[in-house]
């Protein structure tokens, strides 16, 4: 699924998708459990769920996701959700992650974490994981563990525990529209069908 997701970033079909076009199993499928946000919204958000343990994930993010942001409508938030459950320090990196979420910063040690983890080949103690982290967040340990535990750190990797089960049935990345709609990649042809078939999900 994801190598296809790849593929269709760089290769465009003559190919003009319409709503008639998309079917459930085929395109999309639809949650049980819809996703749940903050304020309660259930529309127009798009998310990412993710791990900065995952391959797919560090390809996406240097190429699938730049030209997805591009496309969404200006009115679609872009929302991330780390899963921790991924890889040796994955609960480490969620730590962190979840104190910077909402801050210029996040975006810089993710990044940061991919190309060491995925480019540099870098092995990690536990410790140099986290030094690593917080030295590039330009963040204390002691403001790290103060961010860590509040009220506002700790709803956000709840909401985040909640993506989960979604990541270990379709695997990672995964996207979800409007909290209730997974993107499937398999039949989609072409960059424009994807955007096609975002645009629909979004409406429906």
């Amino acid at each position: 699924m994801r190598i296809l997701s790849l593929i269709l970033v760089s290769v465009l079909f003559a190919f003009n998708a319409s709503a008639a076009d998309f079917a459930e199993g085929v395109h999309y499928s639809v949650l049980k459990t819809p996703l749940k946000y903050d304020d309660g919204r259930k529309q127009q958000i798009f998310t990412e769920v993710y791990s900065v343990y995952c391959g797919f994930c560090f390809q996406y993010e240097r190429s699938v996701i730049p030209k997805l942001k591009q496309s969404l409508p200006k009115n679609v938030i872009f929302e991330e959700r780390h899963i921790r459950q991924l890889g040796q320090f994955g609960e480490e990196a969620n730590d962190i992650l979840s104190v910077l979420w909402d801050v210029p910063s996040y975006q810089r040690v993710k990044s940061a974490y991919f190309s060491a983890i995925f480019v540099d080949k870098k092995r990690f103690s536990r410790d140099e994981f986290i030094n690593f982290g917080l030295k590039t967040a330009s963040l204390t340990h002691k403001q790290f563990n103060e961010r860590l535990d509040n009220p506002r750190t700790r709803a956000t990797r709840a909401r985040w525990d909640e993506a989960y089960p979604i990541a270990k049935e379709y695997g990672t990345p995964v996207f979800v529209v409007n909290g209730r709609y997974v993107v499937l990649t398999d039949s989609i042809k072409s960059q424009q069908e994807y955007n096609e078939l975002i645009k629909y999900l979004l409406k429906k």
